[in-house]
């Protein structure tokens, strides 16, 4: 199983030119064309990291029911590094799911937020976390230009807390 995984961010919300990605070029969307020029290199599973329910929807027709998401995620846990490589339905539940198993935790997420604190395609955004530990709700934050690795930092700040 090839582990290289493209990831195409996609937005609305662009400032030269609104509404890109559903612009169509022979009746199918821009972001569209990108997915299939993207599977076609063979490289590896195609994820597009977009929040906008619009785009989501016009990428149904492109994305097969097999595709699923994975992360390899490394912790150094009292001294040791530590390996656990996850699935899930997207990047930040199959990274959840990893680090879950690392910690040998069953902690449930009870919220999730992705807030922009910039713009422009390397954007700073502010990651909420929230989690059930079984006995007490969390919460866990992070400030990065990786949406992933930020969503990641602020559940383990969540999981970290007394």
């Amino acid at each position: 199983m090839n582990k290289t995984i493209i990831i195409i961010p996609s937005r609305m919300s662009a400032s030269r030119l609104k509404g890109k990605p559903l612009l169509e070029i022979n009746n199918l969307p821009i972001i569209c064309h990108v997915v299939k020029k993207a599977k076609e290199t063979g490289i590896g599973k195609v994820i597009v990291a977009t929040e906008d329910e619009e785009i989501v929807a016009r990428l149904q027709p492109v994305n097969s029911e097999d595709d699923y998401a994975s992360a390899k995620i490394t912790l150094n846990v009292n001294g040791k590094d530590i390996q656990s490589e996850a699935t899930g339905d997207g990047m930040i539940d199959a990274a959840f799911t990893a680090v879950k198993s690392i910690l040998k935790s069953d902690a449930k997420l009870i919220d999730y937020r992705v807030e922009s604190i910039t713009t422009g395609s390397d954007a700073t955004a502010e990651i909420i976390t929230i989690v059930n530990d079984g006995h007490l709700m969390k919460q866990g934050r992070s400030v990065s230009t990786d949406v992933v690795q930020g969503s990641v930092i602020a559940f383990l700040d969540a999981l970290n807390k007394q």
